[in-house]
């Protein structure tokens, strides 16, 4: 079968596989029939799965999974084979970066669920088709029948699908996903869950999962199945839940290690000793036919350095974010970069909106540093965003460091000052309703708790009451000002610039932002739930130095009262529900109750 013959229909697929449990089953049968937007019907297949279930299939859903996709050397209308979970959110990274996908997956369900979410997403640039897909299958398709076969396991008990086979489809290349087994950390398939024992080492060392290799036997697998040059990139921390991407060999995308990190020195020493390469958890293996070759990623990086009229620098990192972009940190002469690739549809619209906010702080906060943007559009078939790059250390990796973390959040308070209009403005009922309505409807409509409905309602109500009438200095809103979104002086811990302005909004009230900093700051130290970090706030005897002296001065410079940010913990919540529903693709469930124990 060709992958014309194919066309996306799926004639007599047999019911799902054993191995699809009921509940998910039911979930899709009730998404295929309803005929709400997509949104609506995944957010409620998400709250008819158990919690575990639904936890697990957001992980593979994610589209930054295919955050390695630019690294391919097929450009744009490419055909690909994505031989794995329909439920992978590959597929769609694949689409978005301009490339033809076909999915082949042998569970009717899964495929149902990718169809439903291929038509919305992507409409008209993903096929599916019903085959097997594990070691010892033949792919119902002719020889070189793609350009690209890209194989990634799912939940999958049997082995993978063989590299051989892979690339008897393949006319140009392949990407074979693997866990390790010889990793020293794998994903327990919940999000931040890592199994680091020597126990599961040893375990999975000896009696390896199915389809699991060291790297230097996957390589072979691909180098025997017909690959003339073979490279592996590791996904880390690991393949169900990776954020990097590191070349195992040649010049990057390279593993950064920061200061925290740094502290465990048998991970340091490892490191030097080039025991990374075999040790990582999993690991992409990309086998190409032709002897030599260039990345789409390389292409990129060349045209928007001509267009620059600079030399065409190194990669230095490239991150698979959270929020479904493909983010590339170069490095070179006067050329550090950073490159934001959407690798969902509607996350173009954030990097636009990002792109576009970097020139309005410029022009309208010229003393608040923002990095210069330097491009926005399409290159060799990719949308990407283009700024320069601000070096130091991001905010997260001072975490647990006393003295640079009040360095940060004392000069972010300042800088958060200077995003305030100069005259302040009556916050009439009109400006209040303007500033909140809205909002708490967004928040309440995705919200199924009547309890934590009636907790936000009360907390808008006292935040109303105690702004109203109040001459209040409102501004430019960030909204997403976090440790990882300030980068600072690797020295002091001063901030130098403040990154990602997608979730932002024209105006908003004051010290709102730089709460959402102080109270994730306090997460990422004590660890446990956002929840209750914010709670602890509650608690003014908890507060260190550098957290009181950057509110307190805030409040002063902002012109705002001492009891103001009781006021504004009060409603916290309230603003970072607020933000969440404006920017995700689809709402999280019961994650406000879960999140904040409301």
């Amino acid at each position: 079968m060709s992958p014309r013959a194919a066309s996306g229909k799926m004639p007599g697929m047999p019911p799902s596989l054993p191995d699809t449990p009921r509940s998910f089953e039911e979930a899709v049968r009730a998404l295929a029939r309803a005929e709400a937007p997509y949104k609506e019907r995944l957010e409620q297949l998400l709250v008819d799965l158990a919690p575990g279930e639904s936890d697990a299939l957001m992980m593979l859903m994610k589209e930054g999974r295919g955050a390695f996709g630019i690294l391919l050397e097929s450009g744009a209308g490419a055909s690909v084979l994505f031989a794995g979970d329909a439920r992978s959110g590959t597929p769609i990274a694949l689409a978005s970066l301009g490339l033809r996908v076909t999915v082949a997956d042998r569970c009717a369900t899964r495929l149902r669920l990718a169809r439903v979410r291929a038509e919305a997403l992507c409409p008209g640039r993903i096929s599916l088709v019903h085959a097997r897909v594990h070691a010892g299958a033949r792919l119902p398709f002719a020889d070189a029948s793609f350009d690209v076969c890209v194989q990634e396991p799912g939940g999958e008990t049997r082995p993978p699908l063989e590299p051989r086979e892979a690339l008897r489809v393949a006319r140009k290349e392949v990407f074979d996903v693997r866990g390790n087994r010889l990793g020293y950390k794998r994903s327990l398939g919940r999000r931040g869950a890592f199994d680091r024992g020597l126990a599961g080492f040893l375990r999975t060392a000896l009696r390896a999962p199915a389809g699991e290799r060291t790297r230097r036997a996957a390589e072979a697998a691909v180098r025997e199945g017909g690959a003339a040059r073979v490279e592996s990139f590791a996904l880390y921390p690991h393949a169900l839940e990776f954020s990097h991407v590191v070349a195992l060999g040649g010049d990057g995308p390279r593993l950064s290690i920061g200061p925290r990190e740094r502290r465990n020195r048998l991970k340091v020493l490892a490191a030097r000793a080039g025991l990374f390469g075999a040790l990582a958890p999993s690991f992409g293996v990309h086998g190409a036919r032709a002897p030599r070759g260039e990345t789409r990623l390389a292409r990129v990086i060349g045209e928007l350095a001509e267009r620059l009229g600079v030399p065409a620098p190194g990669i230095d990192a490239l991150v698979a974010t959270r929020s479904n972009n493909a983010l590339v940190l170069t490095r070179g002469e006067g050329a550090g970069w950073a490159l934001h690739l959407p690798l969902q549809p509607s996350k173009r619209r954030l990097v636009r909106v990002h792109h576009d906010w970097l020139g309005a702080v410029r022009r309208r906060h010229p003393d608040v540093p923002v990095p210069e943007p330097l491009f926005l559009g399409e290159i060799d078939g990719v949308f990407l965003s283009a700024e320069r790059r601000v070096r130091g250390l991001g905010g997260t990796e001072v975490t647990g460091d006393e003295r640079a973390t009040a360095a940060m959040l004392t000069s972010v308070s300042e800088i958060a000052a200077r995003l305030l209009d100069e005259a302040p403005t009556e916050v009439t009922d009109a400006v209040a309703g303007e500033l909140l309505d809205e909002r708490l409807e967004r928040v309440l409509r995705l919200v199924p708790s009547e309890a934590t409905r009636r907790s936000l309602r009360e907390r808008a109500d006292r935040f109303r009451a105690h702004v109203t009438g109040r001459a209040l200095r409102l501004g430019t809103y960030h909204a997403d000002l976090r440790g990882k979104h300030v980068v600072v002086d690797g020295e002091g811990g001063a901030a130098r610039a403040v990154l990602d302005w997608g979730a932002s909004e024209d105006r908003f009230f004051p010290l709102a932002d730089l709460l959402q900093l102080v109270v994730h700051q306090r997460k990422q130290e004590r660890g446990g739930p956002f929840g209750a970090a914010w709670r602890s706030m509650s608690d003014r005897a908890s507060w260190r130095a550098g957290e009181r002296d950057a509110l307190l001065g805030y409040v002063e410079r902002a012109g705002l009262e001492d009891r103001d940010i009781d006021a504004f913990l009060d409603a916290f919540p309230l603003f970072v529900a607020g933000m969440a529903e404006r920017n995700w693709d689809f709402s999280r469930p019961d994650w406000v109750a879960r999140q904040f124990g409301l």
